[in-house]
């Protein structure tokens, strides 16, 4: 989704981070992304400085017509595991629910904790495999970019987490990130 500074997209900055209720609004405007070709996304060369747009770009991305918008949208139910205890009944449950409706609607939104933790201890950059138990408080209250879980993979081996931070049981779940891999 582009994001302009405009009354139309809560006064946000194109490039900049956004929330579930900056999409809600987004989406219930009837705006959506645009061809690159439209509105081309400019980076310097060896640089992760973005260009600034006129405000004559911005506003011609208004008449812009989106190749898709989100015409409806579920807000699924969140799992809190730092401050409120489930059974691993009700876990496997909700992880039910979640494949379920991957399957019948497609993608779920969350937040992972990132950027800056995508190292160390939680990220194995072999395996593009990261896990943050919540076992460990280290920065889990700090969940800060969004993904959309776009699948699972009920065998996928603990073994391929860092040794330091696995899980106790196979299966991950598959998310697509906009930064790439």
């Amino acid at each position: 989704l582009v994001n302009l500074f405009s009354e139309t997209t809560a006064g946000r900055r194109i490039n900049s981070a956004g929330s579930y209720s900056d999409f809600q609004e987004y989406a219930s405007k009837k705006l959506g992304p645009v061809s690159e070709a439209d509105y081309p996304y400019y980076v310097e060369e060896g640089s992760s400085v973005h260009k600034e747009y006129s405000q004559d770009e911005l506003d011609s991305l208004l008449n812009a017509t989106p190749l898709a918008y989100v015409g409806e949208y579920v807000a699924f139910p969140s799992v809190n595991k730092e401050t409120e205890h489930y059974s691993d009944s009700e876990l496997s449950e909700y992880r039910k629910n979640v494949k379920k409706h991957i399957m019948e609607n497609g993608a779920v939104y969350t937040l992972i904790t990132a950027p800056n933790y995508f190292s160390g201890e939680f990220y194995n950059p072999n395996t593009y495999s990261a896990y943050f138990p919540t076992t460990n408080d280290y920065r889990l209250h700090e969940r800060s970019h969004a993904v959309a879980i776009i699948g699972w993979d009920d065998n996928y081996s603990k073994d391929n987490f860092l040794d330091v931070n696995k899980p106790a049981h196979d299966g991950a779940y598959i998310a697509l990130n906009s930064w790439g891999k």
